[in-house]
């Protein structure tokens, strides 16, 4: 249950993620690379929810 794990891990993010904006800004370059981290996960948790989709063309 790869999905599980990553569910784990989002959660975890998430919040250390939300007390790092609290302590130090969210400018801050540790909030930061909290966010940059919590949003490649959530990359790869889609992939797994939706495996089509990183084949499709976007189309203006």
């Amino acid at each position: 249950m790869q999905l599980m794990e990553y569910m784990k891990k989002y959660y975890h993010l998430k919040n250390v993620m939300e007390l790092s904006g609290v302590r130090f800004g969210m400018t801050d370059q540790r909030t930061i690379g909290h966010s940059k981290e919590l949003d490649l996960l959530i990359n790869e948790i889609l992939k797994i929810k939706y495996p089509g989709s990183s084949n499709r063309k976007e189309t203006h």
